[in-house]
């Protein structure tokens, strides 16, 4: 009782609010002072001891941030691909659907990641909190569907053997 005063006394969550804590996640459904109540995303109500939660990550306050990382296979233009993903960010975020929620200017990362079959550019968008996950969704559908027009390949995971007589 004592934990469940204190997270309510210092305000770590609210009803409504999507937290991680105690290994699980959810939308806070219902508080009190012994418990904490959590609908996780497939349903699934989980009803945690408050004397259990030793760390609290809230995704509804303040401010939060959207990555999406696009992978490329060694072969594709490169600087097409970014002034593309530039493009697709700068009209997102001028939409007056997205206008409202955005914290800062977007960013296009050139290559931050040299891996096995592909290289990695990567977006970075701040938005109000809470509001990342449906821009994060229409900006991933919006980057298919513009790289699909454009003949830009994505890269998956493929081994090349070279037979030697």
């Amino acid at each position: 009782m004592l934990s469940g005063f204190f997270i309510l006394l210092e305000d770590h969550f609210g009803v409504g609010d999507f937290i991680e804590a105690a290994d699980v996640s959810g939308t806070v459904e219902r508080m009190s002072l012994r418990a904490t109540w959590l609908r996780a995303i497939n349903g699934t109500l989980h009803v945690i001891p408050n004397g259990e939660i030793r760390t609290v990550s809230n995704r509804n306050r303040g401010w939060a941030r959207v990555i999406i990382d696009v992978r490329l296979p060694y072969d594709e233009d490169i600087d097409r691909a970014e002034e593309l993903l530039g493009t697709l960010t700068k009209e997102i975020v001028e939409e007056k659907t997205y206008a409202s929620i955005m914290q800062n200017e977007p960013s296009v990362l050139s290559v931050t990641e040299l891996a096995e079959s592909w290289v990695t550019l990567k977006i970075l968008l701040m938005t109000s909190a809470g509001q990342q996950w449906a821009i994060s969704r229409d900006l991933q559908k919006r980057i298919v569907k513009s790289f699909n027009q454009e003949g830009l390949r994505f890269a998956y995971p493929r081994s090349v053997v070279h037979v030697v007589e």
